[in-house]
């Protein structure tokens, strides 16, 4: 046999077999997108509508985190980080980000045993809002969720809102394609080895505007120029072309009716940092005082 190794462009350093498998991974999400969700009616949505699915990984489980029926917990550290996670969403100033309207987390029955880490990172944040957590979807169900989630966003519930998902590491990457999301829209292939504390953001945006400024335009030589005879307003300029919407005004109606299935969803993921400090959030919570406690653990309190 003859092993070679993964093309690698010498000059610009691409691995072409790591540039290959984004692009595949892009093109089954936007096939997802266009199919699921833009390939269905949309019910009397406004332009702009904005939309948020947070995909999030289960608590830190090593250790002894088994029970006597040989399910499966966050250990003790992993309880702290679902505090903080509740923490993090509210309607207050003081959130870093505002309440979701609904919660899902990975389904707890598995093959052989029950797995509670994902539900569990999610239940002091559904204690805290009074929302109930949708457990019933599980490694095999990841269209069926998808769906449900798509249904929302055609129906105008989700405008503003956002959808909080604690999901298996493993799982996360294809949850994101399904949702509609690959590489090249912002979602990695996969959730990292080890790691527990980044969160995927999936924005929504129902018929996104093509914003120009018309500064942008006016410092361009080629734009410009071939403006000097035409109006003094472009249709790139800010002022004038806001969005789709605002184009199609321009045409006669018979041609604004035929534009207006144009009207899609588009996404944009965004990876982002969750900050949770073991010893800062305990500090805060009044584990570690000048004097010393006796115990620790007072955010158990706040479940």
């Amino acid at each position: 046999f003859i092993i070679f190794s993964a093309p690698t462009d010498s000059t610009s350093g691409v691995n072409w077999e790591t540039t290959q498998e984004e692009n595949l991974f892009t093109a089954l999400a936007a096939e997802n997108l266009k199919t699921k969700l833009n390939k269905k009616r949309t019910h009397k949505v406004k332009s702009r509508c904005e939309a948020t699915v947070f995909l999030l990984r289960h608590c830190e489980k090593s250790g002894d985190v088994t029970d006597r029926e040989g399910s499966d917990h966050c250990n003790y550290q992993g309880f702290e980080r679902s505090q903080y996670y509740a923490d993090l969403f509210g309607d207050d100033d003081d959130s870093r980000w505002p309440s979701p309207s609904y919660i899902y987390s990975f389904k707890p029955k598995r093959s052989d045993h029950f797995n509670f880490r994902e539900y569990e990172s999610m239940k002091p944040l559904a204690s805290k809002l009074n929302i109930e957590i949708n457990s019933q979807y599980g490694q095999t169900d990841h269209s069926h969720l998808a769906s449900e989630v798509f249904s929302l966003l055609r129906k105008g519930h989700l405008c503003g809102k956002i959808i909080v998902i604690s999901w298996k590491r493993e799982e996360i990457g294809d949850l994101a394609r399904h949702f509609g999301c690959g590489p090249s829209h912002g979602c990695p292939i996969d959730y990292p080895f080890g790691e527990f504390d980044k969160g995927w953001q999936l924005k929504y945006v129902y018929d996104p505007p093509m914003i120009y400024s018309e500064a942008h335009y006016n410092s361009s030589p080629l734009l410009s120029a071939s403006s000097s005879s035409s109006s003094s307003k472009h249709p790139f300029s800010l002022s004038y072309y806001s969005g789709k919407n605002e184009r199609r005004s321009q045409q006669p109606s018979s041609v604004k009716t035929e534009l207006s299935v144009e009207k899609n969803w588009g996404v944009y993921g965004t990876v982002v940092d969750m900050n949770f400090d073991p010893l800062c959030y305990s500090k805060t919570a009044g584990d570690y005082t000048s004097n010393g406690t006796d115990s620790g653990g007072n955010w158990i309190l706040k479940n």
